[in-house]
């Protein structure tokens, strides 16, 4: 459960009794507590509420900033599933294990190399065959376009060309911008 405590007026530095009280039942329930306040504000109402369920911010448009990256962190299935379809391919008809390293790869936050995906398999040379055979690209194109759906979705939610490219896994923004764009 998430719950925010605003503080209005900066110059108020005494805290009521029931935002004192709110802190304390937090710390039973063991959830998350955001607080908007200055710094000086924030620290006295973070030492009554216990450490790791404290997060505080100088502004709102800091939480909102917050609140759009924490939305980043979904898992890639989605965009596996999009560039799946693209090939006109379905995980259903895959062989058992080029569909189980998809599914792993599905429940990833971040596209991941293809060294990484390779390493799931025993031999290099047998996945290159397999996932060829199966999908009829090679592991690198299939990678390249879930990283293209994925920067997409990073940049419709607010993020930063910069910080969409660095999590979708792109080197640089040039490269994020010539793969989005084929």
């Amino acid at each position: 459960m998430e719950r925010l405590l605003l503080v209005t007026q900066p110059q108020s530095h005494r805290l009521r009794r029931s935002d004192k009280e709110h802190l304390r039942h937090s710390r039973e329930e063991r959830d998350r507590i955001i607080i908007v306040a200055r710094p000086e504000i924030s620290r006295r109402l973070a030492r009554t509420a216990p450490a790791d369920h404290v997060i505080t911010f100088a502004s709102l448009d800091d939480l909102d900033h917050w609140r759009t990256r924490s939305g980043a962190a979904e898992p890639i299935g989605q965009h596996v599933a999009a560039a799946l379809a693209a090939v006109g391919c379905s995980i259903a008809k895959l062989p058992r294990k080029l569909r189980d390293v998809l599914e792993a790869l599905s429940r990833e936050t971040c596209v991941p190399p293809l060294s990484a995906i390779g390493r799931r398999w025993p031999s290099r040379r047998s996945f290159y065959r397999v996932w060829t055979q199966a999908i009829g690209d090679p592991p690198s194109a299939f990678l390249r376009r879930v990283q293209a759906h994925h920067a997409r979705r990073l940049l419709e939610i607010g993020l930063t060309k910069k910080e969409a490219a660095l999590l979708a896994g792109f080197s640089s923004v040039d490269q994020m911008r010539r793969h989005i764009n084929k």
